[in-house]
């Protein structure tokens, strides 16, 4: 896999980015150092949540981002500083190198967080995140997550956090790797977790799979919140769009959100649906007023 290039389309992306007209010139000096270290093909030390350490691959997109800014997905995760409690166990499905996966272990000293991603390369990386740590209550599986068990090619990407299960027949030029699939069902019941209390799905496209083949979980033990990154190029992958995601969860009893102005906003217009939303069960409503 080639490392994370910046291209002119991510310069002109950075440039749209709040973020860097706060400290332009570091930024810059950041961009042009991370070429670097992808030219030396170098791993990156870097410290996230204020104490976590990460160590990220020339490869790791969002390792990347933090390097630029100094932050990761901010806005989100003080959202989920707000809602996770000691207690919960939370499931990170295309954990990446762990971001979110660390950020929560840290929160939780009874529950547990289970993580899943199928790269193996990538998941090195994620186990080697969890032992610097010294994170205990990480439960940390190498296998992707969809409708039902198998085998599926994950197609490899320049970016980590970009690699992808595709239903279509293309013909990408992309190394595939062979990965092991399970159920989110079939994994519960073989591990007998009782209750999930906060479900991340981002995985580049997969996403009804993953929420089909844990129907038995929406239906009889929904979890309160469930995170879904959605974009109908990368669904389309799967012969899948945004709206079908929204028609399988509508009878589930779920309310879709949008993070306006740091709160949750129900999205009345589904059109306006894209990028990471959030599903609160109607019985866990009162979510909505964290900020």
């Amino acid at each position: 896999m080639r490392p994370t290039v910046v291209t002119i389309n991510k310069i002109i992306s950075l440039l749209k980015n709040e973020v860097f007209w706060k400290r332009p010139f570091r930024t810059l000096f950041r961009i042009a150092s991370w070429e670097y270290f992808r030219l030396m093909n170098k791993t990156v030390d870097l410290i996230f949540d204020n104490d976590i350490k990460v160590i990220a691959s020339c490869n790791d997109g969002a390792g990347r981002l933090l390097y630029y800014f100094d932050e990761y997905d901010k806005i989100i995760l003080k959202l989920l500083d707000n809602y996770i409690k000691d207690d919960m166990v939370i499931v990170d499905i295309g954990s990446n190198i762990g971001f979110y996966t660390l950020f929560a272990a840290k929160r939780i000293n009874t529950g547990k967080v289970i993580a899943f991603e199928p790269s193996p390369d990538t998941f090195k990386r994620l186990q080697n995140n969890i032992l610097i740590n010294n994170f205990k209550n990480i439960v940390a599986n190498d296998y992707a997550v969809g409708k039902h068990e198998g085998i599926a090619e994950l197609t490899m990407c320049e970016d980590s956090a970009k690699c992808y299960i595709e239903k279509l027949n293309t013909t990408s030029k992309n190394h595939m790797e062979k990965v092991k699939v399970i159920s989110l069902d079939k994994y519960i019941s073989i591990h007998s977790i009782p209750k999930i209390n906060y479900l991340k799905v981002d995985v580049e496209g997969y996403e009804l799979d993953v929420l089909m083949g844990g129907i038995k979980l929406l239906r009889h033990n929904p979890p309160e919140l469930i995170q879904l990154e959605l974009y109908n190029e990368f669904l389309a992958r799967n012969k899948c769009t945004v709206q079908n995601v929204i028609d399988f969860i509508n009878p589930l009893n779920y309310r879709c959100y949008k993070i306006v102005n740091d709160s949750l906003v129900n999205v009345i217009d589904k059109e306006a649906i894209r990028g990471d939303v959030f599903l609160i069960h109607k019985d866990n409503l009162h979510i909505h007023g964290l900020n």
